[in-house]
């Protein structure tokens, strides 16, 4: 835990007042003690970059993408240094490529992201899909989170579709010929936000934003390097800042408190601009 967070949460050493020893005749005392207990209850519901409830198992059903850098044990990392254990038991299905999210349907795949899913014991599931699908098969997109999303409900889980981040400026599918991408960064992550709002709202999901906290980091800091250099996949930089906004929607805890960061490839500064950039877009 953070100092800042040991300092937040409400301490005991409260004012005589507040423990109500001022009323001489002892009858304050009940009272005050009761009302000093309810204080500490929603001042602890309150502490900056606590949640009042976070789950206990979560999945994540996706491609190469959604696990990337160990992106899903950071975002653990991240919650256990703001003194949460709340994503200690987390399994990753993927495709292992940045296949298709319907391929967790298919035999030919195995049907990988079903059969966790109803294995069942999740309190969260969260579905990843490549930053292709939206756009240029938005039908099939859109059924496979339909059918994968009712399958985690009737388990019990809460469900969060994640929104993927655009490919990085200079790549290919900005070229002329590749229409669905609207030919920038911009343009796409506008795309993939309004493709993946509108199945989010039909069907009644979470999200989490990953794509506009790539866009709001880069427009605070343009010299982050968010992909790797094939331009696809996240850099570390790009994978901490996933992993911060899965700590966010998961938990609702501030990454901003926490001062974990990986290793290699996210300097403190990068840090604090990631950790910012994704608790905005919460």
């Amino acid at each position: 835990m953070t100092d800042a967070a040991h300092n937040a949460r409400p301490r005991a050493g409260a004012s005589s007042s507040a423990r109500g020893e001022t009323d001489m005749n002892g009858k304050g005392f009940a009272l005050g003690g009761a009302v000093f207990a309810a204080l500490l209850f929603l001042l602890a519901l309150g502490v900056p970059g606590r949640a009042a409830a976070a789950p206990g198992r979560v999945l994540f059903v996706g491609d190469s993408l959604v696990d990337y850098w160990s992106a899903t044990a950071w975002a653990a990392r991240i919650a256990k240094s703001l003194g949460s254990a709340s994503l200690g038991d987390i399994e990753v299905a993927s495709n292992d490529r940045m296949g298709a999210l319907e391929e967790h349907l298919s035999p030919t795949y195995g049907e990988r992201g079903l059969a966790a899913i109803r294995r069942g014991g999740w309190d969260a599931v969260v579905l990843q899909e490549n930053a292709f699908e939206p756009l240029k098969r938005p039908d099939h997109f859109s059924a496979a989170v339909e059918k994968l999303a009712a399958e985690a409900r009737k388990a019990g889980a809460r469900v969060v579709l994640l929104e993927p981040f655009a490919v990085a400026a200079g790549s290919v599918v900005y070229n002329s010929s590749e229409q669905w991408s609207g030919g920038s960064p911009a343009a796409m992550q506008g795309r993939l936000r309004d493709a993946v709002s509108r199945v989010a709202g039909r069907l009644k999901l979470d999200q989490a934003r990953v794509g506009d906290a790539f866009e709001l980091a880069l427009a605070r800091d343009s010299t982050l390097a968010l992909w790797e250099n094939d331009k696809l996949h996240p850099s570390a930089a790009g994978a901490y800042l996933q992993a911060c906004v899965f700590v966010v929607v998961l938990t609702g805890l501030d990454p901003r408190e926490s001062h974990w960061r990986p290793d290699t490839g996210v300097s403190e500064k990068e840090a604090g601009v990631l950790r910012a950039a994704a608790w905005s877009v919460k």
